[in-house]
C-alpha cells in the first residue's frame, strides 16, 4: 500500500525545519512534550486524510512565517510517488498539491483524483492512531454499527441507489416499449393501405423486338467497321502524304545540323575544362574553412569548460566571502560574551559553533585542510584570511584567460567568413558554367546524323508505295442498306423502351408490395417482442425490488455479524499474547454492535458482570482494545502501513514493551511509525527490530540519533 522513504517539513506547527530519511520497516520519535514529535505525523495526515486537526489549513503555519510546506517521497503501490504540499498565509492558494507518481505529474484537481484513487482516505482511521482521536470503545452500540458500516463499507448505500437507478430505468422503458406497441398498431395499418395491383407479364414482354432489334444491330455495326476502316485508310493515306512532306524537310535540316556540330564540339571542350577548374579551387576552399571549423569547436569547447571552472571559483570565493563575515559577527558577539546562536550571557556553546563553523569552511573549500583543528574563532579567520588572496588571484588570471579564448574565437569565425564567401562565388561561377555547357551540348556527332539521313530517304520511297496499297483496299467496303437500317432499329429501339418503362413499374409494384408484406410481418413479430420485453421488465422490476429489501435490512446486519466473528478471533489473538487472562467480544445485536471485554475468561458467562462494556476502559485497557481492533482491520484489508502517535502513554515500561513487541512482531507491516516520549520503551524497539531509525525532536527541529538517550546527561 504505503512507504516513507523520505519527509522534509518547513515552518509546519512547531518545526522550522526536518529533513528525514525514513527508509526502514520502523520509524521511531522521541522527545519531550511539546517538541514536535508528533507534527511529524500530522504533516502524513494533512496528505493522506480529509480529517484534520486544525479548522484551516494556515492554522498548520508555524507561528510569525506566511508559508509551510511539505514534501514527502514514498512508494504507492509499488511506485514511486512524491507529494509537494504548500500552505500559504497571504500570497496564492491556501492549500496546493503536486503528485509525481510513476513518472507522470499531476496538479490541483488531477492530483485530487489521484489521491483518491489511492483509498488512502477511506483507510486513515485504520492506519493512523493519533492523539486525541476517538475510538471504536467510546461509541454506542448503534454509533458503533454505523462506524464499522461505514469503515468496512457495509452500507450498501451505492448498491441501493444503483437498484432505484434500475428502477427508474425499467419503468421508463416499460413505459417506452407500451408507447412503441401503439406505434406498431398505426403503422400497420398504414402500411396495409400501401397494397397495389399488379401487372400482367404479358404487357412488358419485349422479347421478338429484342432479338430482331440484335440482328439489325450486328448489321449495322459491320457497316459502321466498314465506314470507320474506310475512314481510317483516308486519313492515313492523308497522313502519309504529309509524312513525305516532312521527311523531304527533315533530309534538308540534318545537312545543315552536321555542319554545325563540330563548332558546338569546340566550344563544348573550352567551357568543359574551365568548370573543372573552378571546382578544383572550391574543394581547397572547402577544404580550409573545415580546418577553421574543428579548430573553432576545439576553442569553444575549451571556452565552455574555462567559463564552468571559473563559475565555480567564483561560487566559492562568494561564499568564502559570505562565512568571513559571518565568523567575524560571531566572534564580536563572542568577545561581548554573548552565543552567537541563542544571544545568552554564556560561551557554552562555543566548541560547537567553531566545529560547525570548520565543516562548513571545509565544505565551501572543498578540500582537507591537515593538520588543522581551530579552537577559536581567530583560527577559523586566520586561515580564511591566508586562503583569500589565492581564490582572487584564481578568479582574476582565469577571467585573462577567458577573454583570450574569446578573442581566438572570433579571428577564426571572421576567417570562415572569407573562406564562405570565396565558396559562394565559385559555386556561382559552375553553376554558371553548367547551364552554359547544357545549351551547347550536342545530342549526337556526325555519323548518327549521315545515318539518320539515309533512312529518311528510304522512307520516302516507302510512304509512295503505301499510299498506292490504301487506294485499292478502300474500294471494297459497301453501306448502300445503311439509313434503311437505322430506321427500323429506332422504331425497335422505342417499342423496347416503352415496354421497360412498363416492366420497371411492374418491378417496382412487386417490390413495393413484397416489401410491404414484409414489413407487415416484421411489425407483427415486433409486437410479440415488445409483449414478451414488457413481461420480462416487470419480472426484472419484482426481482430488483425485492433486491432492494435485501440490501436496505438484512444483507448489511448479516455481514456485519460474519466480520465481527472474524474480528473478534484476531483480536483476542493479539490480546492474548499481552494479558492471556483477558478476552473480547464483538457481536451484532438489535441496538447496534456490541464491544464487550472480560479480564478473566475463566469467569462462567451465567454471571451477569462476567463481560464488561468496552466504554468503560480505560488507560493501557483502552490503548490495548484499540490497537487490537485496529490491527484486525488492517490484516482484513491487507494493509501495510501504520502511524501510532503515544498509543502506550497510559502504560507502563512492561506493558509498553509487550504492546510494540506484539504491533511489531507481525509481518503484516512494511512500515510502521511510533511516537513515543518514553525513551526506554523506544530503545527495547530499536534493540528488537533489525531495520529501525530513531529520531530526536527538540527544540523545533529533528534529527537522527543513534540512540533515544543521545543528548542526555549522564
Amino acid at each position: 500500500m504505503l512507504k516513507i522513504n523520505r519527509i522534509v517539513l518547513e515552518d509546519f506547527l512547531n518545526i522550522e525545519r526536518c529533513d528525514l530519511d525514513t527508509d526502514a520497516r520502523v520509524v521511531l520519535i522521541t522527545g519531550p512534550n511539546g517538541s514536535g514529535k508528533s507534527a511529524v505525523l500530522e504533516a502524513i495526515r494533512t496528505i493522506l486524510s480529509s480529517k484534520k486537526r486544525a479548522d484551516k489549513y494556515n492554522e498548520y503555519i508555524r507561528q510569525g512565517c506566511n508559508r509551510a510546506t511539505i514534501h514527502l517521497e514514498a512508494v504507492v503501490n509499488g511506485k514511486d510517488t512524491t507529494f509537494d504540499v504548500e500552505l500559504n498565509l497571504k500570497k496564492g492558494a491556501a492549500f496546493g498539491m503536486t503528485i509525481v507518481h510513476d513518472g507522470s505529474e499531476y496538479r490541483l484537481t488531477e492530483a485530487q483524483d489521484l489521491l483518491k484513487s489511492f483509498d488512502f482516505d477511506y483507510y486513515s482511521d485504520i492506519v493512523l492512531t493519533m492523539q486525541n482521536d476517538q475510538d471504536i470503545t467510546e461509541l454506542s452500540p448503534g454509533a458503533r454499527s454505523v462506524y464499522l458500516q461505514r469503515l468496512l463499507n457495509f452500507d450498501f448505500e451505492k448498491q441501493k441507489q444503483r437498484v432505484r437507478s434500475d428502477l427508474d430505468d425499467l419503468a421508463i422503458k416499460r413505459s417506452d416499449l407500451k408507447r412503441e406497441a401503439s406505434t406498431i398498431e398505426a403503422l400497420m395499418e398504414r402500411e396495409g393501405k400501401l397494397l397495389r395491383e399488379e401487372i400482367p407479364e404479358s404487357r412488358y414482354d419485349s422479347e421478338e423486338e429484342e432479338t430482331e432489334r440484335d440482328v439489325l444491330q450486328a448489321r449495322l455495326d459491320s457497316m459502321e467497321e466498314g465506314r470507320r476502316e474506310k475512314t481510317r485508310l483516308m486519313e492515313l493515306k492523308s497522313q502519309l502524304s504529309m509524312e513525305a512532306v516532312g521527311v523531304e524537310r527533315e533530309i534538308g535540316s540534318l545537312e545543315r545540323r552536321i555542319e554545325e556540330i563540330d563548332v558546338l564540339e569546340k566550344k563544348l571542350t573550352r567551357k568543359a575544362a574551365e568548370r573543372d577548374e573552378a571546382r578544383v579551387e572550391l574543394n581547397a576552399e572547402k577544404e580550409s574553412i573545415g580546418i577553421s571549423g574543428s579548430k573553432l569547436e576545439k576553442v569553444a569547447e575549451e571556452t565552455a569548460t574555462l567559463r564552468n571552472i571559473l563559475g565555480d571559483h567564483e561560487s566559492i570565493l562568494r561564499a568564502h566571502r559570505a562565512l568571513l563575515d559571518e565568523v567575524n559577527r560571531m566572534k564580536a558577539l563572542s568577545d561581548d560574551g554573548i552565543c552567537p546562536t541563542c544571544g545568552q550571557k554564556t560561551d557554552d556553546h562555543n566548541d560547537e559553533i567553531i566545529g560547525d563553523l570548520k565543516i562548513r569552511y571545509v565544505r565551501i573549500a572543498n578540500r582537507p585542510i591537515e593538520g588543522w583543528d581551530p579552537t577559536s574563532y581567530d583560527d577559523i579567520l586566520s586561515e580564511m584570511t591566508i586562503s583569500m588572496p589565492h581564490l582572487v588571484s584564481e578568479v582574476e588570471r582565469m577571467t585573462l584567460q577567458l577573454k583570450q579564448h574569446e578573442k581566438d574565437s572570433g579571428d577564426l569565425q571572421l576567417s570562415m567568413k572569407m573562406s564562405e564567401a570565396r565558396i559562394g562565388s565559385l559555386e556561382n561561377k559552375i553553376s554558371s558554367l553548367a547551364e552554359d555547357i547544357l545549351v551547347i551540348e550536342v545530342p549526337t556527332d556526325g555519323s548518327e546524323l549521315e545515318s539518320e539521313l539515309e533512312g529518311k530517304r528510304k522512307r520516302s520511297v516507302e510512304i509512295a508505295s503505301e499510299v498506292e496499297g490504301i487506294s485499292d483496299e478502300s474500294s471494297r467496303f459497301d453501306d448502300s442498306d445503311w439509313e434503311e437500317t437505322v430506321e427500323r432499329i429506332g422504331e425497335l429501339k422505342r417499342t423496347i423502351s416503352e415496354k421497360a418503362v412498363l416492366r420497371t413499374e411492374a418491378a417496382a409494384i412487386e417490390l413495393n408490395n413484397v416489401r410491404v408484406r414484409e414489413e407487415i410481418e416484421r411489425l407483427k413479430a415486433r409486437i410479440g417482442e415488445v409483449n414478451q420485453s414488457i413481461g420480462l421488465i416487470q419480472k426484472d422490476t419484482d426481482s430488483k425490488e425485492e433486491a432492494l429489501r435485501i440490501f436496505e435490512r438484512d444483507l448489511p446486519n448479516y455481514m456485519i455479524v460474519k466480520t465481527c466473528a472474524s474480528l473478534q478471533d484476531e483480536m483476542n489473538d493479539f490480546i492474548h499474547s499481552i494479558f492471556p487472562q483477558y478476552d473480547v467480544k464483538l457481536i451484532q445485536g438489535k441496538g447496534g454492535t456490541i464491544f464487550n471485554y472480560t479480564k478473566d475468561r475463566r469467569i462462567d458467562e451465567s454471571v451477569s458482570n462476567s463481560w464488561i462494556n468496552a466504554k468503560m476502559s480505560s488507560g493501557f485497557e483502552r490503548c490495548m482494545l484499540t490497537m487490537a481492533f485496529k490491527q484486525s482491520l488492517c490484516k482484513l484489508y491487507d494493509l501495510d502501513f501504520c502511524v501510532l502517535d503515544e498509543c502506550d502513554k497510559a502504560a507502563d515500561d512492561n506493558s509498553s514493551d509487550k504492546l510494540f513487541e506484539q504491533i511489531l512482531g507481525d509481518e503484516t507491516w512494511s512500515q510502521c511509525w511510533v511516537i513515543s516520549h518514553k525513551k526506554g520503551t523506544c530503545q527495547s524497539i530499536l534493540d528488537s527490530q533489525d531495520d529501525c531509525r530513531v529520531f530526536l525532536a527538540r527544540g523545533g527541529r529533528i534529527s537522527e540519533v543513534d540512540s533515544p538517550f543521545e543528548g542526555d546527561p549522564d
